[in-house]
């Protein structure tokens, strides 16, 4: 009896050592790399394959049903296991350097990478078994679509041919990417009569992303009325401010003066000095840290929106009436309307004023290190005061 017993044990521990047992083994799921992304592409290198980075996250819920359904499936890691070296990485912790330099911003994101950290490949979102194959075989070549890196790779050599070029501007837009200078380089390798069609012309106005890009010129030529367009110049208008309060969060972003400077210069342009002040000026100037500007800026956005209603007991201050008086005409943008039954609509107003008691008690907190004097904190709430506690006085400009 113990010598059958000894004979059985001995038996299963060969079957645990004969390769086609641990090959199945292997098989049941994709093998990762224990290890970091360094670690993968000295492997990647050693074997001729190229690296397969899961990007994910703890609270992707995609991520996770992939790991769960599609990582385990004998196809999927037969595959996967055979052609590349698989390394899954949080991209908020272990991951945020490959989240960095290869720009990852969804998730899940399927990354291939050769041993020179070149992107091959690139792919994002759920994708079920049989899909997650097929971009394999496009990652190595074999599929129905070749590599997406290729695109980068014959821009980077120089080619500017117009198919490619909005081929891989496509690319870049649907993973993310930054893709203005792409865009621009289409727009100025087309024909002109291509680029003033209307084909082009949509695609100025979905995406242009810059103002220091040569589609913005293009937008701007569009709402100056110089090309014809079945856009108003309205709509045009309101995608010119789109794209300036999208270049300012970039410009504020990069501590980039000259940039601040060029996006003041748009508003001014479109006449719209809220969006000046609210997007631009006093974002910029609380993140540099320059106290007088802020208090300056905010001053004069408290008076915009106080338009032409006021605060109680304002009145018995001619000089404040005076000065509200020139602010109202220079501007002549009122914040509050009076509907048919002679109601005040406040509550666009007041929604922006709760941002400027905000930056009052930024300023007023001295951990953020911007150094006020008490006068100057008095003057700020006192006009931030003013924007909160509406009330309307429509007859008092008319003294």
């Amino acid at each position: 009896m113990l010598i059958f017993e000894s004979m059985k044990n001995a038996i299963f521990i060969l079957t645990l050592l004969i390769p086609g047992f641990s090959f199945v083994a292997q098989e049941t799921e994709i093998t990762f790399l224990n290890g970091d992304f360094e670690n993968a592409l000295d492997e990647a290198r050693e074997k001729n394959k190229l690296v397969y980075v899961d990007c994910q996250t703890s609270w992707c819920g995609p991520c996770k049903a992939m790991e769960r359904d599609v990582f385990t499936n004998r196809d999927v890691a037969s595959f996967f296991n055979k052609h590349f070296v698989s390394i899954s990485l949080d991209m908020e912790k272990e991951g945020e350097a490959v989240k960095t330099e290869f720009e990852v911003s969804a998730y899940p994101t399927h990354l291939f990478v050769d041993a020179d950290r070149r992107m091959i490949h690139r792919a994002s979102g759920y994708q079920s078994s049989s899909q997650f194959v097929e971009t394999g075989n496009n990652a190595i070549g074999k599929g129905q679509t070749k590599p997406n890196g290729q695109l980068q790779k014959a821009y980077e050599k120089g080619n500017r041919d117009p198919e490619l070029l909005l081929e891989y501007h496509d690319f870049l837009v649907k993973f993310r990417l930054p893709s203005a200078q792409v865009f621009d380089d289409y727009l100025k390798a087309i024909s002109p009569e291509l680029l003033n069609s209307k084909e082009v012309t949509d695609l100025v106005m979905k995406h242009t992303q810059s103002t220091r890009s040569f589609a913005y010129t293009r937008m701007t030529s569009l709402s100056d009325g110089k090309n014809e367009s079945s856009y108003s110049r309205e709509y045009v208008l309101s995608r010119r401010k789109s794209v300036i309060e999208r270049s300012a969060k970039k410009a504020i972003s990069a501590d980039g003066h000259d940039w601040i400077l060029e996006l003041i210069e748009e508003c001014n342009k479109v006449d719209d000095p809220e969006l000046r002040l609210r997007k631009v000026e006093i974002p910029y100037y609380i993140k540099t840290r320059k106290a007088q500007n802020v208090i300056r800026c905010v001053n004069r956005m408290s008076v915009i929106l106080l338009g032409d209603s006021l605060h109680t007991g304002v009145g018995s201050d001619p000089e404040r009436k005076k000065l509200l008086k020139t602010i109202q005409k220079e501007y002549k943008l009122k914040m509050l309307t009076i509907n048919e039954t002679g109601k005040t609509e406040r509550f666009k107003i007041n929604t922006l004023a709760e941002d400027y008691f905000k930056w009052h008690n930024y300023l007023n907190d001295p951990k953020n290190g911007l150094l006020l004097s008490n006068e100057q904190l008095e003057v700020t709430a006192e006009w931030l005061k003013i924007a909160w506690l509406i009330k309307r006085d429509d007859k008092y400009l008319r003294r």
